[in-house]
């Protein structure tokens, strides 16, 4: 996977936490419950303002 990609994909997840971090936090549990491979960099930084909120659930480490 390309640099410009990973940027997109964290970007577009970015994107639907403003609107609606819940989904996204159920989404990366199903990929972590389900041991499916989730790039550690793509996840934090598609949850930078999440993160930068003070907002990421306990139970969510990268």
């Amino acid at each position: 996977m390309t640099t410009e990609v990973k940027k997109w994909v964290a970007n577009h997840i970015n994107d639907i936490t403003k609107e609606d971090k819940e989904i996204v936090f159920h989404w990366l549990r199903e990929l972590l419950n389900n041991n499916h491979p989730v790039n550690p960099w793509i996840m934090k930084h598609g949850l930078r303002t999440v993160i930068k909120n003070g907002c990421l659930p306990k139970d969510f480490c990268f």
